[in-house]
């Protein structure tokens, strides 16, 4: 198993190279600020770290002592795997890890993987809302109403406990009559909760100084920070296309034209963020490479 999960990694990185290569995202725009963008990208890296975080802690208010260097190397090992199409390995691969590592079944693992994504998108949808009320004035545009109904569905599945009943439910169906998910209490819930803050802030302040970087008006708002919380968590959502591409950057794009940025530099913002998002992803999976060694 733990060379399927080496090869599911291969897989997932020349997947990466060619959509990439095929979507042509991997040019390099204009730096007006040098400084902004190493602030940018230091704050990415911060950000990749906390996302980590936030895998073992829900892990661990399971009842699972999963050591934080652990997570992170689940996490970063199998970071590339949601740019295959259908992002069911994206839940799974980190999922194998902590199951190849820890004597915890597949089943559970993996599903706790699932609740994961699940807060993960709740929160970057909240923030992402919480941006297009901040901008005011003519600031619906379709998005809107789909996430804060996406939200209003997340809160459901995140505080009660719908969720693991009917995961629970449906494996017992596929012969596992003595499979029981033990269920996320909402105290539990409300105390993982800020390590999700804390990630998607780290990333959304880091997009906003990349936004700066990327031109000469000093006007831009804070706020532009949450477009990528918005499109971030989107293209979470977005089951087809592999990481998101093209969604999170049309998601974006429209937020900060609704920011008052102009069309062509909120389409450089928008595109140089998924070349910017991969150099954190590749710092993540470079670090959980050389993390994983030394547990081993």
């Amino acid at each position: 198993m733990k060379r399927w999960f080496n090869i599911l990694i291969y897989i997932s990185l020349i997947f990466l190279t060619y959509k990439l290569y095929q979507a042509d995202y991997l040019k390099i725009p204009k730096v007006y600020n040098i400084g902004h963008l190493i602030i940018s990208i230091i704050l990415l890296c911060a950000g990749m770290i906390a996302n980590t975080v936030c895998w073992s802690s829900v892990l661990r208010g399971y009842g699972y002592p999963v050591s934080y260097s652990k997570g992170l190397a689940a996490v970063g090992l199998a970071i590339f795997t949601k740019y295959i199409p259908g992002k069911i390995l994206m839940i799974l691969g980190r999922a194998e890890y902590i199951t190849q590592n820890y004597a915890i079944p597949r089943k559970t693992t993996s599903t706790i993987s699932l609740i994961t994504q699940i807060i993960s998108i709740w929160t970057g949808l909240t923030l992402g809302i919480l941006g297009i009320v901040l901008l005011g004035g003519n600031s619906k545009f379709e998005l809107t109403v789909l996430s804060i109904v996406c939200w209003l569905l997340f809160v459901i599945l995140i505080f009660t406990p719908i969720l693991s009943k009917l995961i629970t439910y449906v494996i017992k169906l596929f012969g596992k009559p003595n499979f029981k998910l033990p269920i996320l209490q909402v105290k539990q819930t409300l105390k993982v909760i800020p390590y999700f803050i804390l990630n998607w802030g780290l990333w959304c302040l880091s997009f906003y100084f990349l936004c700066l970087a990327l031109t000469l008006d000093g006007s831009i708002k804070l706020v532009t920070g949450l477009a990528f919380a918005l499109g971030g968590s989107v293209g979470i959502i977005s089951i087809i296309t592999p990481g998101g591409l093209g969604v999170r950057e049309g998601v974006i794009g429209g937020f900060l034209i609704t920011a008052g940025i102009t069309t062509a530099d909120a389409t450089t913002m928008a595109v140089t963020s998924r070349l910017w998002f991969l150099s954190g992803e590749f710092f993540i999976f470079i670090f959980s490479l050389l993390i994983s060694k030394k547990c081993q």
